[in-house]
């Protein structure tokens, strides 16, 4: 899933990035004076039962706009509620003596039909067994405000005996990072274990990798399972579609400000009411971010405009908040090493996925 910019000319749709072990890098920088207008969340049109067009007004001063699509959820009762469960079901070929994949940096999981909820990623050149994966496997953005961000990740990993885990949270403020060592009593099996985090936001997204792992043993990821404890009534977003590269103009210098979205009920569980809303960025050339030249600045989200598939309907939701950012002003490469001068090449920064051609 997934926020991607496209550093210097747009926005691209790859998923997640970095694990990172790396230090906070401190960087010297100068405060931007642009700033760019919330979005104004207008009705969907051309209205099927799987397909909508989003649509809003044009931000002044904006290079790109970034829209997502999501289904509402609301707990049933008060306690534990599960906001998003992955055994990467979808993966049936493969095997520990012939695993699939080993050939490409990054795979989007949930394209792929590997994962059978929308979002999740890989990279490190990902292999696969059935219903498991290897490498550096990245989380969907996940709806994770309410209890004050606290909320709960179950891992179950495939791995060896005395094999760390690391866990990177990136939510509100500076990514929270858990690192474990599985609990297995042999020489490899499965390990189920629980993590507490409480930077949760309503865009965090996080990412999990076997630090230990050595060529020619498991290290896979094979259930993944996110909870937070909820009050009846409490209600989160899952995100089952988006687009990250909409340019705020055409070839032709006409401004955009819409996007077709097809197929949206395929992680939709059924439902056919969904809502969208968009961000908007800009790039401020003016203004260096300490190693880079410009200061990426981002719109709060919009509001979220409801659309009813089934009756072809749609209306505003609710006013949603301002979008949360994180203060960690360091550039990670995929290795989880600062990195001075960003080349090329795939990075987090300030909480952000974003990747450079």
């Amino acid at each position: 899933m997934n926020r991607i910019l496209l550093v210097i000319t747009l926005f691209a749709s790859a998923s997640c990035l970095l694990p990172a072990s790396a230090q906070k890098q401190k960087v010297s920088k100068t405060e931007s004076h642009i700033t760019l207008a919330k979005p104004q969340i207008k009705p969907a049109t051309d209205i099927t039962p799987t397909s909508f067009t989003a649509n809003w007004e044009a931000v002044p001063g904006a290079e790109a706009y970034c829209v997502y699509v999501y289904t509402k959820k609301t707990a049933p009762q008060d306690g534990v509620t599960v906001i998003t469960n992955e055994d990467f079901g979808g993966i049936t070929s493969g095997s520990l003596l012939s695993p699939l994949g080993g050939d490409e940096n990054y795979v989007d999981l949930s394209k792929c039909g590997y994962a059978l909820s929308y979002g999740w990623s890989a990279y490190a050149f990902p292999t696969f067994i059935p219903s498991m994966v290897d490498g550096l496997v990245y989380s969907p953005y996940l709806d994770l405000q309410n209890d004050n961000g606290k909320y709960t990740i179950a891992i179950t990993t495939y791995a060896n005996k005395g094999d760390s885990i690391k866990v990177e949270s990136h939510g509100t403020g500076e990514k929270q990072v858990r690192k474990y060592m599985v609990n297995i009593d042999n020489m490899n099996g499965f390990s189920t274990d629980t993590l507490q985090f409480c930077n949760g936001s309503r865009d965090l997204f996080f990412s999990i990798i076997n630090v230990t792992a050595k060529p020619g043993t498991p290290d896979y990821v094979d259930e993944v399972e996110v909870t937070q404890k909820l009050k009846k009534g409490d209600v989160f977003y899952n995100m089952i579609a988006g687009n990250e590269a909409v340019e705020a103009e055409n070839d032709f210098g006409q401004s955009v400000a819409s996007c077709r979205f097809h197929n949206v009920t395929k992680y939709a569980e059924g439902e056919t009411e969904v809502y969208y809303d968009v961000y908007a960025v800009v790039h401020d050339w003016t203004t260096p971010n300490g190693s880079m030249p410009y200061t990426a600045i981002y719109s709060p989200y919009s509001d979220k405009m409801w659309v009813d598939l089934k009756n072809c309907q749609t209306s505003i939701d609710h006013i949603a908040p301002n979008k949360t950012t994180s203060t960690d002003e360091a550039w990670y490469d995929l290795t989880g090493r600062c990195v001075e001068q960003p080349g090329k090449g795939f990075y987090i920064h300030k909480g952000k996925k974003m990747i450079i051609q």
